[in-house]
């Protein structure tokens, strides 16, 4: 099961070929499926089946890095980490921080709790 997903993965990152400014319009579209985060904070936005952009002005470049790091690092049987596709910042005029966007896989299930780290720590 496992490797199908990754070979879903995998061509879904091939096939990928959304332009900075295509991942933008689908964030501000009004008919966009928001998944996750905050009203007024960061949002995660579905692009397709396989692929979503956590975007705001939380989403930094060392998020994306310590997420391809955990991916690489932590095995996927025991603990799932979605696999980065891209990460960029716009910025939309010199008064404003810059939004961070970050493209990646899209892992399938339901959100069942938020754990503290002390339950994190015991469930590891």
């Amino acid at each position: 099961m496992a490797d199908q997903m990754q070979r879903l993965t995998l061509e879904a990152i091939r096939n990928f070929n959304l332009s900075s400014s295509d991942i933008i319009e689908c964030c501000i579209h009004p008919n966009r499926q928001i998944i996750g985060g905050q009203p007024y904070g960061n949002l995660v936005v579905k692009l397709s089946e396989e692929l979503v952009v956590k975007f705001g002005a939380g989403v930094s470049v060392e998020e994306a890095d310590n997420q391809r790091k955990t991916y690489e690092l932590l095995d996927s049987g025991v603990v799932r980490v979605p696999r980065v596709v891209r990460y960029f910042t716009r910025t939309v005029d010199h008064t404003s921080r810059p939004t961070g966007y970050l493209v990646m896989e899209y892992i399938h299930g339901d959100i069942s709790e938020s754990l503290g780290s002390h339950q994190v720590s015991t469930r590891l």
